[in-house]
């Protein structure tokens, strides 16, 4: 404790040295990890700030209770800090701050032009290089894109092989044999044909595929006459998709909007007053003067002051943006509440992104899309409110079932899979606040033993490769009994570590439901009904099924190598 004091104070001495100019402060901890970056018009104001006497947010007080030491980056202004902060953030993707994560992507439909006989892709992210490239969407939430590329790929026989089974193919596949490829893999094919037919499939995504309806009821009839049936049945399901997918695509216009604007985000910020830490942004997209849906996000901020609230709210929405690249609209709407400085937020677009991105701030009066938004919010956060209160509840359980002085955030879950001794994996995955945080879950190959499966030695070598980075949870939990909690227990006395490790057992004969193994404790029965069986069980199933993932993979590759 001594020793965090002073070193506390070193830092507050640092600080007092700070420049009173705009830049990006950098926290770390002991070993020189990057905590939390941040962004300041005054650097010694805003980083003083935290070290003073006042009541700050759970997570300020976790993030100071860790950092050691504080560099900065001087900037020419707040908007190079802002893109600076940017860069920090995509580098070092610091465990305090903010977490860009959405509920929802749109889809967008790619093809490579600059190949001889290229396909249609369905893609989340679309390429920054658009160089030869075609680029359709992105596709309103509910159309049936993926259905319906699936149906015109099929239709006009165009290939939906990868480029590297395409390179490899040395006889045409069962698609060519049931008439829905050209095979142009090993087959002679006239490229002119096939790019027509493209250019019919294409004409369908822009939704101007009635001259490609008009090819495939002539086709039908053409079946039916001939008595195949089943052939025009077939044809007669492909038409549906795509006069489905028509009707939804061209019956999303948005009325309301100025119709010089054709490309416009709206972007709606909600904070209640008796919950100051949390915001949910809500951002509206329009394209081509068609409504594709709401992305929804939901974070917290690190402190309560407004100028801090309104600069979280800055490099959020910065973030965001910064993230879609090239594929940006003209405009961006901000609900009046959004406390952002819309001059900075324009130019760092701009400057990073070389666009010429407009940013105004408009009141929710002026666009129906607005006010939809602010509903949004208010249903996602009493949504968000029931799950949090059974999060809440459960985090307590477990906290005084340990005993531990700390709330529960931060949970990671170990589980070997082995088959009869060969190809053993463990897999780890990460739970933060009860949500699933994939960007830490991890697969460890583990060596096959002589002996089979030996499930305490394997669990201690995939322990032992996690100990050896950082960022410990709050607690380990492992998929077994005793004895692997034993074995875990060995590995993390070696390393000084004082980290709670519970096991999870299935029910077995008095056992009802799923058994904690705690040391010190005799086997701890769940009650199926408490929010913390719901937890823990689904952190132990979601172990479970990654493990499976690369498991499979390389038996698959054990027993059939040449598949």
């Amino acid at each position: 404790m001594a020793n965090l004091i002073v070193e506390f104070e070193q830092i507050r001495e640092k600080v007092r040295d700070f420049p009173a100019l705009s830049g990006c402060y950098i926290m770390k901890d002991r070993c020189g990890a990057v905590l939390y970056v941040g962004k300041a018009k005054n650097l010694k104001a805003r980083v003083a700030s935290y070290f003073r006497e006042c009541d700050h947010s759970p997570k300020t007080k976790a993030l100071l209770g860790r950092v050691c030491d504080i560099d900065f980056i001087i900037t020419a202004n707040e908007t190079e800090a802002l893109i600076v902060e940017n860069r920090l953030i995509k580098e070092y993707s610091p465990k305090y701050n903010i977490s860009l994560k959405d509920d929802r992507t749109y889809p967008y439909v790619v093809a490579d032009m600059s190949e001889k006989f290229p396909t249609l892709s369905l893609v989340r992210v679309p390429p920054k290089n658009l160089a030869n490239k075609k680029i359709w969407g992105p596709f309103v939430v509910g159309s049936g894109i993926r259905e319906l590329l699936q149906t015109v790929l099929t239709v006009f026989k165009i290939r939906d092989c990868s480029n590297i089974k395409y390179k490899r193919a040395k006889v045409p596949c069962l698609k060519y044999q049931m008439e829905s490829c050209f095979a142009p893999c090993c087959l002679t094919v006239n490229r002119r044909d096939y790019l027509k037919k493209l250019n019919m499939a294409t004409a369908i995504l822009e939704g101007d595929g009635q001259s490609s309806l008009v090819v495939l009821r002539k086709e039908m009839d053409k079946r039916a006459r001939l008595e195949e049936f089943e052939k025009a049945a077939h044809i007669r399901d492909e038409i549906e998709v795509i006069e489905n997918f028509l009707a939804t695509i061209n019956t999303q216009h948005v009325e309301s909007l100025d119709g010089k604007i054709r490309d416009v985000d709206f972007i709606f910020i909600y904070q209640e007053e008796d919950d100051p830490f949390n915001s949910d942004l809500i951002i509206s997209h329009v394209r081509a003067g068609k409504f594709l849906g709401n992305i929804c996000y939901y974070y917290k901020h690190l402190a309560i002051e407004s100028e801090v609230v309104g600069g979280e709210n800055l490099s959020f929405i910065f973030n965001h943006y910064a993230r879609l690249g090239e594929h940006l609209p003209s405009t961006i709407l901000l609900s009046e509440h959004a406390t952002v400085d819309t001059k900075i937020l324009e130019q760092a677009i701009n400057e990073k992104l070389r666009s010429e991105v407009e940013v105004s701030v408009v009141s929710e009066e002026l666009y129906p899309l607005l006010k939809m938004a602010k509903q949004q919010a208010v249903e996602n956060k009493k949504m968000r409110k029931n799950r949090f209160n059974y999060l809440d509840l459960a985090a307590k359980e477990l906290q005084q079932l340990l005993k531990l002085k700390t709330e529960v955030n931060f949970i990671e879950c170990f589980d070997i899979a082995i088959f009869q001794g060969s190809s053993p994996v463990a897999a780890k995955v990460a739970f933060r606040d009860g949500v699933p945080d994939k960007s830490s879950y991890r697969h460890y190959k583990l060596k096959q033993r002589p002996e089979g499966n030996n499930d305490f030695e394997m669990m201690r070598e995939a322990f032992e490769k996690r100990l050896r980075s950082g960022d410990l949870p709050d607690i380990f939990l492992i998929d077994g009994g005793s004895g692997q909690v034993n074995i875990c227990l060995e590995e993390i006395d070696k390393k000084g570590i004082n980290i709670p490790i519970v096991g999870i057992a299935k029910g077995r004969e008095k056992f009802k439901y799923d058994r904690l193994i705690v040391k010190g404790m005799g086997p701890y029965q769940l009650d199926g009904r408490s929010p913390m069986f719901r937890l823990l069980t689904q952190i132990r199933d979601e172990a479970h099924r990654f493990s499976r993932v690369l498991h499979h993979k390389l038996e698959l590759g054990r027993v059939l190598p040449d598949r």
